[in-house]
């Protein structure tokens, strides 16, 4: 499970979307909002919580104004972008976090973990941060997701995490599962190019592999698929994102 990202150009994307992301990002706001609730029961009011890839704030602002949140991310403009109080903001890369193991009892993160280019290298780094009984909380897309416009096989989109390589990952690392949910999340549309661009406007439009030239006829041709293949009766189309969430104790 490695992934070959270019950590310089994934932070200038996330530097130029941040301004925008909180509006840009319902489908992360709502996974936020779902995985701060089922979290909830696991977090104590002393609880040393560090959010991994925070962004804008969308963990800190769903939690306890009491509780002390270390926010995390690689873009120092998403941290400009989060006003939360009750957090303190440090612009790191969670694969490389400069904090001793056994300082934290809580290690959440939503819609960040699957840039991480090796997941039993790092799920093992998050084990050793964690102290005794600490819990991994995490939510990402997986493979299941953007299905729709992968199809028309004219754009390149990164390879998703699957849910199994996750599974095994942490198992490897010495997490036991505590709870464990998939669902599928639907945005809408007008057409295919506003769906690539509402990627584009929260950062996550990087490839690995370097697209072709992208002409009008190119674009026609996709927002034609999209609509033949996946349009509403409203002449609109959906695309789906394939939402896992993972709590997992040390």
């Amino acid at each position: 499970m490695f992934a070959n990202f270019d950590k310089k150009k994934l932070k200038l994307n996330f530097e130029h979307s941040a301004q925008n992301y909180e509006i840009a990002a319902p489908i992360q706001r709502l996974a936020a909002e779902k995985l701060c609730k089922i979290a909830t029961p696991f977090i104590q009011k002393n609880s040393r919580i560090l959010d991994l890839g925070s962004g804008t704030g969308f963990i800190a602002s769903n939690l306890d104004k009491d509780l002390e949140v270390f926010e995390s991310d690689l873009a120092f403009e998403m941290l400009q972008q989060n006003h939360q109080e009750n957090s303190i903001k440090i612009q790191t890369d969670f694969e490389n976090l400069p904090f001793k193991n056994n300082s934290f009892d809580i290690l959440i993160s939503s819609f960040s973990l699957q840039w991480l280019t090796d997941f039993d290298k790092n799920f093992a780094q998050f084990f050793s941060l964690l102290k005794p009984q600490g819990i991994l909380i995490f939510c990402l897309p997986t493979d299941g997701s953007l299905l729709e416009l992968k199809s028309a096989d004219i754009f390149n989109f990164n390879p998703l995490p699957k849910i199994t390589d996750l599974k095994t990952a942490l198992k490897k690392a010495g997490f036991s599962k505590i709870y464990f949910e998939t669902e599928i999340i639907k945005q809408s549309f007008d057409n295919g190019v506003a769906a690539l661009k509402s990627l584009k406007r929260i950062g996550a439009n990087y490839s690995e592999k370097n697209n072709k030239i992208i002409t009008k006829t190119i674009l026609a041709q996709f927002n034609n698929f999209c609509l033949k293949n996946f349009g509403t009766s409203t002449r609109r189309i959906e695309t789906s994102w394939a939402v896992s969430y993972f709590i997992f104790s040390k």
